[in-house]
């Protein structure tokens, strides 16, 4: 999924390597960092599942428990 952006910033970074080390710092630190907000900006795959349709489920009352669950009374 992301094999393509990063392959076209290795290239670029190759490319600015032969030329000179100050332009492939220049060029390919800042298109590694926008590499980085694109992947940071993508949803995760768990974002995009929807909820369960249908009934609720059961839930427990609002009963006050003690630390493993015993009722208080």
């Amino acid at each position: 999924m992301y094999a393509i952006p990063l392959a076209v910033i290795v290239f670029i970074a190759v490319i600015a390597v032969a030329w000179s080390p100050l332009p492939a710092l220049i060029i390919a630190v800042p298109a590694f960092l926008i590499f980085l907000v694109y992947v940071g900006m993508k949803p995760r795959a768990d974002e995009k599942i929807e909820p369960p349709t249908g009934t609720a489920g059961k839930y427990e009352d609002d009963t006050p428990k003690g630390a493993w669950g015993e009722p208080r009374g």
